[in-house]
């Protein structure tokens, strides 16, 4: 069906809009292509023969928009469009989609369809002035009949630049005009003498208003009179002061309060303090990053909407925590955290330590031939008959002696170089050493010993160790294993299944263990 766009008036611009969709699916907008304005066709009621199509424009895609297309047409651009027809618009030889489409895309009428009887204007283009109530304004210059008797009694006329005829009515000339006033005269001219009299007594008047004005305020003390009130004020301008250099102290007057009050209120809405004690707040009216976003949101960008206060305000937070019975274990939430160091806990602790310390030995083991950590390393440190001597026996003592060799002595030696060291036949002979043999030999020489009483059991357990850690799935040394104890015990935080052992300063990490479950854990294994 093709669209009627309306009744326009002579001259006026029209616009016809139509759209294109795709061939295969109706529902898609399609563009056009090789649509030109010579390609829009105008007929005049129904007939065949085209107007011409000067004032007609195009505009595909309009607005950028595919599919929406937008055909303006100026009448006033050409003496064909008359009032009292209809007109058909159509555009000819175009593409969409492919295919070459002829189509109808509207039509219009100009000043062709007013009802019979209908007011329309004289003029066409022109609009009907029409009253609040349906009334139609009236042109002076247009008026039907206008020789007819018409009462204005109750019609005021503001202003008449020319009466012709004055009819039942005497035309005033010159000093016969009504006066201005009752009583004050009969005419214009008596009023005019009556406001000279009173403006030929107005200097007297202005002498006594200069009288009045040069009287000293000081002068005047009666209550209620103009000047004792002029005087009281002059005397509240002074306590003020240039500038109100008075003012300082002002006392506070309590009726100011409501408006302060009010005021303050209103300040504190616009900053949104006011959310602080009687308002609701909600995620837009604290600010991203803002002081108290951060003080409730761990997240990069610190945002109020991830704050829940059933689980994260401060009452909540004790609640959860309660007698401690709600401390959950690494990852858990909801498991009782029994993982903890107790009684029973530390007991195995000092087993393993008392154990360390039964097998280092005690001061009274060294040299007893006892097989202790003490006893074999007294062992080890003397020859079974002298005591162990620091500035010669020792590792160091030992290395500064060797130097750069010069020293090394044969055996039984005091002083001649060792020039007998390993041959090649010397050293193709330990080829034949078993492990057996070895170990043979290192049991007797840890048990052939007398002394090391210069290494005591609080030498070997008030030594700082060094701190270390062994990787995921290598044995470690005891040191390596007491400070993984120390890290997991210690310092260790728990993300998800995560459990992160952190090592002595708080902050690197150690190891990292995997939980299996992170609500209710039962097993965990180290990850890294």
């Amino acid at each position: 069906m093709v669209p009627y766009l309306g009744d326009y008036a002579e001259d006026a611009t029209v616009y016809v809009p139509f759209n294109t969709f795709d061939s295969n699916d109706p529902s898609a907008s399609s563009t056009i292509t090789d649509l030109a304005n010579t390609d829009i066709h105008v007929h005049k009621d129904g007939g065949a023969t085209q107007l011409t199509t000067t004032g007609a424009t195009v505009s595909v895609d309009f607005d950028t928009i595919t599919g929406n297309h937008l055909v303006t047409i100026d009448t006033s651009a050409s003496a064909e469009y008359t009032t009292g027809s209809d007109y058909q618009v159509r555009m000819e030889g175009t593409t969409v989609d492919g295919a070459t489409i002829n189509a109808w895309i509207g039509q219009f009428s100009i000043q062709n369809r007013y009802s019979a009887g209908a007011l329309r204007p004289t003029t066409a283009g022109r609009t009907l002035d029409v009253t609040a109530t349906g009334a139609a304004g009236v042109d002076w210059g247009n008026v039907e009949n206008a020789g007819t008797t018409v009462d204005l009694s109750a019609t005021s006329i503001n202003l008449c630049d020319t009466v012709t005829t004055l009819t039942g009515h005497t035309a005033q000339t010159g000093d016969s005009f009504a006066r201005l006033g009752a009583p004050a005269g009969a005419s214009i001219a008596a009023d005019i003498a009556t406001v000279d009299s009173a403006v030929d007594a107005l200097p007297g008047k202005f002498a006594i208003a200069d009288q009045v004005l040069d009287e000293l305020l000081s002068e005047h003390t009666t209550a209620g009179s103009l000047g004792k009130a002029l005087a009281d004020i002059e005397v509240d301008t002074t306590e003020i002061g240039a500038a109100g250099a008075g003012l300082s102290a002002i006392p506070w007057n309590a009726a100011w309060d409501v408006e302060v009050q009010s005021e303050v209120s209103d300040a504190m809405v616009a900053g949104g303090l006011d959310h602080l004690v009687s308002a609701a707040v909600t995620g837009t009216d604290i600010a991203d990053n803002s002081i108290v976003a951060r003080l409730v949101s761990s997240s990069v960008t610190a945002d109020w909407d991830s704050y829940d206060n059933t689980t994260d305000s401060l009452q909540a937070a004790r609640d959860h925590v309660g007698d401690g019975s709600n401390l959950t274990e690494a990852g858990g939430t909801g498991d009782q955290l029994t993982a903890l160091a107790t009684a029973t806990n530390l007991a195995t602790v000092d087993t393993v330590v008392d154990g360390i310390a039964s097998a280092v030995g005690t001061p009274s083991d060294f040299g007893s031939g006892t097989s202790t950590i003490a006893a074999n390393l007294q062992d080890i440190a003397d020859n079974g008959t002298a005591v162990f001597d620091r500035s010669t026996d020792s590792l160091q003592a030992i290395r500064d002696h060797v130097g750069d060799g010069s020293n090394l002595t044969e055996a039984g030696g005091t002083g001649d170089q060792l020039t007998a060291l390993a041959t090649a036949a010397s050293v193709s002979a330990l080829n034949d050493i078993s492990a057996a043999d070895v170990w043979a030999a290192a049991t007797r020489t840890l048990t052939a010993g007398t002394n090391l009483n210069d290494i005591s059991v609080a030498d070997v357990l008030t030594t700082q160790m060094t701190e270390s850690y062994n990787a995921d799935g290598v044995a470690p040394t005891l040191a390596q294993a007491l400070h993984l104890i120390i890290a997991y015990l210690t310092e260790r935080s728990v993300t998800g299944t995560t459990v992160t052992a952190k090592r002595l300063d708080g902050a690197t990490t150690a190891a990292t263990f995997t939980l299996d479950d992170g609500t209710t854990p039962t097993s965990v294994t180290r990850a890294t």
